[in-house]
């Protein structure tokens, strides 16, 4: 996100009320080792959008070789305006997506 331009979620809660985007399913296939001192990149994108959640797609490759996939599906969340100690799902705005379309 912070790549796309959004701010980072202590800066943001301040404005939106946004506490932050924790996870609620991750899917992952592994194909190959990787080991400490290896370089590794992990390339993410947004495979999905839906009205209060979205879906990462993360790739991880050593060089030009894929070793791990998959995606997670999170959601925008503020603290329940009951109970501070609870969160609540929420639309996601549009501000965020247009960022990071």
């Amino acid at each position: 996100f912070i790549a796309c331009g959004v701010p980072p979620w202590r800066e943001y809660v301040k404005t939106t009320g946004i506490v932050g985007t924790p996870l609620l399913e991750i899917h992952t296939n592994f194909y190959k080792a990787v080991t400490y001192a290896q370089t590794i990149e992990v390339h993410t994108s947004i495979e999905e959008w839906k009205a209060k959640t979205f879906k990462h797609r993360h790739v991880i490759r050593r060089g030009d070789e894929v070793v791990c996939e998959g995606t997670e599906v999170r959601t925008f969340v503020r603290r329940h305006p009951d109970d501070p100690d609870r969160f609540q799902s929420m639309p996601i705005p549009g501000d965020i997506r247009a960022l990071c379309a």
